[in-house]
C-alpha cells in the first residue's frame, strides 16, 4: 500500500488559493468516493481555515506519482491549472505523510501554533471520510494515531498553554486598533467553531454591546445563552435579515460563516459607510474561508479590513513563550510516527506469522494429545501451559523481525519462508512410518 498526500496550506498557497479548493462536508463525501471508488482505495480530506488536504492509498504497482488523480480530480471539480504544480501545493508519499499528519494534529503546522481548533478539524476529516465510507482499516489506524498524539502534545506539554486562536489574535488586533473594548459594541456573524471561540474569548471582557448574528436563529439562542450562562454577560441574538442594519451599529464584526460567497459585498458596505457618517471608524475582522467580505471593503476610508493571513503576524509575536515545548512535541509525533509505520509494515507479514503460528500450534497439539492417555489433569494442564509457552518464546523473535525488518517483507522471501515449513513437514510425514 501507497500512503500519499496532497496539501494546499498556508506555507504554500494564497488565501485565494485555499478558499478556492475548500470543501464542506457534502463536497468533500463527494468527492472522496470519487477518487476513491475506482480503485477501492481509502480517502480522507482534512479541510480547513489554513489548509485543504487529501490523503489516500494507491496501490503498490502505481504510477510513481501516486497523487496524480487526486490532483487531476481536483483540477477538474475546481477548474484552474495552478494547482497542479508546485509550489502551490506539497505533495509527498510514506513515513513523511504519517509524520506531516501527526504534526499537523499536534499543532506544529498551525499558524497558531499549538492551536487547540485542529484537533476538532481532524476528528470532522475522520467523520467525513466515515460517512464516505472511504476509511478503512489502515487510514482508520493512522487518524486515529494522530487524535492520539495530538492529546498527548497537549496534556504532556505546555505548547498550547496560552496558545492563540484566530478569534484571540482578532481581538488582540481589535485592541491595538481601537484599545480597551469597553466602549465599542461587538458584531459575530456565524456560530461555527471560530464563533464560539470567539465568545469564549470575550467572556471576560466588558463591552459596550455584543450581538450574534446566524443563519440558523436557534443555534445563535443556544450559544448565545452557554455565553451567559458562563458568566459572560448579555448577548442580543438578532435574524441574518437585520446584518446590514447590525454592522451599522457595531464598531468590531467578525464573521465566520461558511457562506461560500461574500455576505458583505462592496455595495453593502459603501451604504454602511454613508449610514455610519465619517465620525467611526469600522473594523471587519473576517476569519471566514471562502471569503464572507468582499476584499475591496477594505479601500472604503474609514473601514479596517483584516482577514486569516493579516493575523499571522499577530500570531507569530505570541509565539516565542512557546517555542521551548516544540521539541517535546516533536518526540510525540516522532514516537507515534514510528508505532503506526511499525503496525503497518506490520500489516504485509501477518498472514505469514499467523500462518506460522498456527502451524506450530497445530503440531503442539498433536504432540500433546498423543501424551494425554498417560497422563492425570493436572500433570496434562502443566504440560500444556509449558508448551504453550515454549513455543511463544520460539516464534517471539522470528515474528517481531518480520514485523520490524523491512528487508524481509519481500513477497519472495515470505513465500520461500512459508514453503520451508510445508517441505519439512512433508519431508518428515515421508519418513515417519507412522504416516505411511
Amino acid at each position: 500500500m501507497r500512503l500519499y498526500c496532497v496539501s494546499l496550506n498556508h506555507h504554500c498557497t494564497s488565501i485565494e488559493l485555499r478558499e478556492r479548493v475548500a470543501f464542506a462536508r457534502e463536497e468533500a463525501i463527494d468527492f472522496l468516493q470519487r477518487l476513491c471508488a475506482p480503485t477501492e482505495s481509502e480517502g480522507v480530506i482534512l479541510s480547513t481555515c489554513n489548509r485543504t488536504e487529501i490523503y489516500a492509498t494507491g496501490s503498490p504497482g502505481q504510477e510513481s506519482t501516486p497523487w496524480q488523480p487526486a490532483l487531476e480530480l481536483l483540477h477538474a471539480d475546481r477548474g484552474f491549472e495552478p494547482v497542479l504544480s508546485p509550489p502551490n501545493h506539497w505533495r509527498d508519499e510514506g513515513a513523511a505523510v504519517v509524520r506531516h499528519l501527526l504534526r499537523v494534529s499536534a499543532g506544529l503546522e498551525s499558524q497558531v501554533l499549538g492551536e487547540t481548533e485542529i484537533l476538532g478539524q481532524v476528528r470532522t476529516a475522520l467523520s467525513w471520510a466515515d460517512e464516505a465510507g472511504t476509511c478503512g482499516r489502515r487510514m482508520r489506524r493512522l487518524w486515529e494515531r494522530a487524535i492520539g498524539v495530538g492529546k498527548r502534545v497537549r496534556a504532556e506539554t505546555l505548547l498550547g498553554d496560552g496558545a492563540l486562536s484566530h478569534a484571540a489574535a482578532a481581538f488582540e488586533l481589535a485592541r491595538k486598533v481601537f484599545g480597551p473594548l469597553e466602549r465599542h459594541r461587538i458584531l459575530v456573524v456565524g456560530t461555527g467553531e471560530i464563533g464560539a471561540l470567539a465568545l469564549e474569548r470575550l467572556r471576560g471582557s466588558r463591552t459596550a454591546g455584543l450581538t450574534l448574528i446566524n443563519r440558523t436563529r436557534e443555534r445563535a439562542e443556544e450559544m448565545a445563552a452557554a455565553h451567559r450562562e458562563g458568566g459572560g454577560g448579555p448577548v442580543e441574538v438578532r435574524p441574518f435579515e437585520q446584518l446590514e442594519a447590525s454592522v451599522i451599529d457595531a464598531d468590531v464584526v467578525l464573521t465566520s460563516t461558511a457562506a461560500g460567497e461574500p455576505i458583505l459585498d462592496h455595495g453593502m458596505m459603501r451604504r454602511i459607510r454613508a449610514e455610519r457618517g465619517g465620525r467611526r471608524s469600522l473594523l471587519l475582522l473576517d476569519l471566514a474561508l471562502p471569503r464572507a467580505v468582499d476584499p475591496r471593503a477594505g479601500e472604503i476610508d474609514g473601514v479596517y479590513l483584516k482577514n486569516l493571513d493579516d493575523l499571522a503576524a499577530v500570531i507569530r509575536s505570541n509565539e516565542a513563550q512557546r517555542r521551548d515545548e516544540v521539541p517535546k512535541a516533536e518526540a510525540l509525533v516522532q514516537r507515534g510516527t514510528d508505532a503506526y509505520l511499525d503496525w503497518l509494515r506490520g500489516l504485509s507479514v501477518e498472514p505469514t506469522v499467523r500462518d506460522l503460528r498456527d502451524r506450530f500450534e497445530r503440531v503442539r497439539r498433536e504432540e500433546l494429545e498423543e501424551l494425554r492417555p498417560g497422563l492425570d489433569a493436572e500433570a496434562f494442564a502443566r504440560l500444556d501451559a509449558a508448551t504453550r509457552r515454549l513455543i511463544a518464546r520460539l516464534l517471539h523473535a522470528p515474528s517481531a523481525n518480520l514485523r520490524r525488518d523491512d528487508s524481509l517483507h519481500d513477497p519472495r522471501l515470505l513465500g520461500m519462508l512459508q514453503r520451508l515449513f510445508e517441505e519439512e513437514r512433508a519431508r518428515e510425514s515421508d519418513e515417519d512410518p507412522a504416516h505411511r
